[in-house]
């Protein structure tokens, strides 16, 4: 953890599996230092930005079903793929972050 707590930190803030809270406490035991800690605390920006979009998306469906919704329905449907992908997009990096995370700890 001293040699590549910013990588390991970086990635588990990227993986959305686990909540922050949690690894905040294991970080806080380990030899990661302040510096890689806040840094690595970067990753969360890509999960922020995915789940602001996913809200935004809600809230044009629900203004689309309401009647509300003055954008067309094309934009409608490039907003939900967007989301959809972004999800499908949030799954794989969680995948790939575990896969190297459990062959780097073993």
């Amino acid at each position: 953890m001293a040699d590549n707590g910013l990588k390991f930190t970086f990635l588990m803030r990227l993986c959305p599996i686990i909540p922050y809270n949690a690894y905040n406490y294991v970080l806080g035991v380990t030899s990661v230092s302040l510096k890689d800690f806040a840094i690595g605390g970067l990753g969360m920006i890509p999960g922020a930005f995915i789940y602001v979009f996913i809200g935004t998306t809600l809230g044009s469906v629900n203004e689309a079903l309401s009647g509300n919704f003055e954008n067309g329905a094309l934009f409608l449907i490039f907003v939900i793929l967007g989301s959809l992908a972004a999800v499908l997009a949030m799954t794989l990096l969680a995948v790939k972050v575990k896969r190297y995370l459990y062959s780097n700890i073993s």
